[in-house]
C-alpha cells in the first residue's frame, strides 16, 4: 500500500528543472527579461571553509558558494518545500527504500558524465569515516546505495525516514566529479568540479573567490552572469555600506536591523535563523543541569534583541518556527528570571564551589556586542566568566571538536523538528555539539524521524521539547532572518529558506 509521502515525495518531474520562488521581498525583474553578461560582486560575512562537499559547513557561506559550483540532488524552495534538482523524481512505498530517477544529459564541468555511478561514488565518500565528512551521521543512515542503470539510484536506509529527500538538499547531495576527486586526492577542495552553473577561477583565501560561467550548464539559458566574485567582509557596517555605495552589488546580512535601516537598496530575506548558546554537557560545570538552567534564566533575550537587533528579531525557544504545527505551546522554556538563576547557582556552589567558565565566540561585531551583554548579565547573578574570541574558522572547528565550555552558535529554525532536532541532539550524531545524551530523547527523536504519521510525530516531538526545556543542553537567544541587500541593478535574486540564493537565475541590468 502506498503511503501519502510515497505518492507526493518528489514525484515532481520537470524537464527543465524547477524555478525557485521567494517567500519575501526579492530583487525586481525588469520588463525586458534577463540580460546576460556582467560580473556580480558579493560581500560575504566570512570566507568559505571548504569547496569540498565533505568539508562544507552550513549554508551561510559554504552553501551559497557551493551552489555556484555544485547542483544538489534535491533542493528547498523559499517556502521550505523539497523540489527535484539533479533528481527528476524520488519515490518510496515504505519510507525505507527510495528510488531516484536522474536527469539525463547532465555532465560535470570537466566533461565527465553525471550518472547513477557518480551518485553512488559521492554518497559512499560521505559514508567512509576515513574521509572525515561533516555529513557522516546523515550519510550512515543509508545502509546501501546502488545503480541498477545509468539514470536510476536506489537508496536503502537503516530505518524508515519520511524526510529523506530533504537530506539530499545540502552538501550530502552536492554532486562532485569522481574523476576530479580521484585526480586531485586530498587537494580536491582547492580544485572543485561539479555540475553547477559556474566553475572556479581562483580562490585567494580571506580576500576573494571568483567563479565564471559554465558554458555547458544543463539548464537552458542559464547562468546569466559571466562571473561572480565573493569577498569576505567581516565587519557588518562595512559590508552594508559597500552595497549602499555600489562597491558590491550584493551583501549578506544576518541581522534583520540591516534590512530595516539600509537606505536605497533592495533586500531578500529567509525565515528567521537562530542565535544559540550551546553548552558542553560533558565538561564541568555544564555537566550539571542546574548550571545550564541558571545560564538560561540569567539571559535577558529581550534586551539582546533591543540592543543588537534593533528590536526587529524574534524568539524561537523550541528551535523550530513559532508557527510550526509541531510546536507544543504547553512546554515551559526557561525565560529571564535572575532570582531563579541565583537559587540554582547557590545550590550547585554549595556542593561544588564557585562557578567559573569560558564563553567562546567569533569576531563578528554583533557577536562581540552580544558577548559583552551576556557577560554583564551572567556576572549580575554571581557567575565568573572569561571570554574568548577567535576568527570564524578557528571557532567553528573548536566547537566541532568539543573544545569549549559555552559558546555562541547558530542554526535554522525549521518548521519540521526532524531537521532541527535529530542531527543536533541525537546522542551519537557527529553534529551533537553539546554532547548531550538522553535515552528518552533519543527514543522520541527516532520515532519522529521514522514516522510519516503527523499525530505520532507530534506526540514524539512534544516529549522531545519537554526534555530539551528541562535539560537545557542549549538555548535560543534572538532569531533574525538571514538575507541579502542588493543594488537596484540586481535581478532574479531569491533568498531561499536556508539563507542561500540560486546564482544561475541572477542577472544584472546594464
Amino acid at each position: 500500500m502506498l503511503t501519502l509521502s510515497a505518492i507526493v515525495a518528489l514525484a515532481l518531474s520537470s524537464c527543465g528543472g524547477s524555478s525557485k520562488t521567494a517567500s519575501g521581498t526579492t530583487s525586481t525583474t525588469a520588463a525586458s527579461g534577463p540580460v546576460n553578461g556582467g560580473t556580480l560582486t558579493v560581500g560575504e560575512i566570512f570566507d568559505a571553509f571548504s569547496l569540498d562537499p565533505t568539508k562544507m559547513i552550513g549554508s551561510v557561506t559554504d552553501g551559497t558558494i557551493g551552489l555556484t559550483l555544485y547542483d544538489p540532488l534535491t533542493d528547498y524552495d523559499a517556502q521550505g518545500n523539497v523540489q527535484p534538482w539533479l533528481a527528476q523524481s524520488l519515490t518510496t512505498t515504505d519510507q525505507q527504500t527510495w528510488t531516484m530517477k536522474l536527469r539525463p544529459g547532465v555532465t560535470f564541468s570537466d566533461g565527465s558524465p553525471f550518472n547513477s555511478a557518480a551518485v553512488v561514488f559521492n554518497i559512499n565518500r560521505h559514508k567512509d569515516p576515513a574521509n572525515g565528512s561533516r555529513e557522516i551521521f546523515t550519510a550512515q543512515q543509508i545502509t546501501s546505495v546502488s545503480a541498477p542503470d545509468d539514470l536510476t539510484v536506489v537508496f536503502k536506509l537503516k530505518d524508515p525516514w519520511s524526510d529523506f529527500p530533504g537530506a539530499l538538499a545540502g552538501p550530502l547531495g552536492f554532486m562532485a566529479s569522481p574523476t576530479a576527486i580521484q585526480k586531485e586526492g586530498a587537494d580536491y577542495g582547492n580544485h572543485p568540479v561539479g555540475t553547477g552553473p559556474f566553475t572556479l577561477v581562483e580562490w585567494v583565501k580571506q580576500d576573494h573567490l571568483t567563479v565564471q560561467r559554465n558554458p555547458h550548464y544543463w539548464r537552458p539559458g542559464e547562468p546569466h552572469l559571466d562571473q561572480i566574485v565573493f569577498r569576505p567582509i567581516v565587519d557588518r557596517q562595512t559590508r552594508v555600506a559597500s552595497v549602499v555605495k555600489g562597491e558590491t552589488q550584493v551583501g549578506q546580512t544576518i541581522n534583520i536591523d540591516d534590512v530595516a535601516t539600509a537606505q536605497g537598496v533592495g533586500s531578500s530575506v529567509s525565515p528567521p535563523q537562530q542565535n544559540l548558546i550551546v553548552m558542553n554537557t560533558k565538561v564541568a560545570p555544564f555537566n550539571d543541569v542546574r548550571v545550564r538552567q541558571a545560564l538560561a534564566y540569567a539571559t535577558d533575550t529581550s534586551a539582546l534583541n533591543k540592543v543588537v537587533f534593533g528590536g526587529h528579531g524574534t524568539h524561537t525557544p523550541a528551535f523550530i518556527e513559532n508557527d510550526s504545527p509541531y510546536l507544543d505551546p504547553s512546554v515551559k522554556w526557561p525565560s529571564f528570571d535572575p532570582a531563579k538563576a541565583i537559587q540554582l547557582i547557590k545550590s550547585y556552589e554549595a556542593e561544588h564551589g564557585a562557578i567559573s567558565f569560558t564563553y567562546s565566540c567569533y569576531t563578528d561585531p554583533d557577536q562581540i556586542k552580544m558577548t559583552a551583554l551576556l557577560q554583564q548579565m551572567w556576572q549580575q547573578v554571581g557567575l565568573k566568566i572569561t571570554t574568548k574570541t577567535s576568527d570564524q574558522q578557528t571557532f567553528v572547528v573548536s566547537v566541532f571538536l568539543h573544545n569549549y565550555q559555552v559558546a555562541c552558535f547558530g542554526g535554522a529554525a525549521t518548521s519540521d523538528p526532524d531537521a532541527a532536532y535529530y542531527p543536533i541532539f541525537f546522542s551519537t550524531s557527529a553534529t551533537n555539539w553539546t554532547q548531550f545524551s538522553n535515552p528518552q530523547l533519543d527514543a522520541a527523536l527516532t520515532t519522529g524521524h521514522q514516522s510519516a504519521d503527523p499525530n505520532v510525530r507530534r506526540t514524539a516531538y512534544d516529549t522531545a521539547q519537554q526534555i530539551l526545556a528541562e535539560q537545557v543542553p542549549e538555548f535560543a537567544t534572538v532569531a533574525s532572518p538571514w538575507g541579502w541587500l542588493f543594488t537596484r541593478s540586481v535581478h532574479g535574486l531569491v533568498d531561499l529558506s536556508d539563507g542561500t540564493f540560486f546564482p544561475s537565475e541572477v542577472w544584472l541590468s546594464h
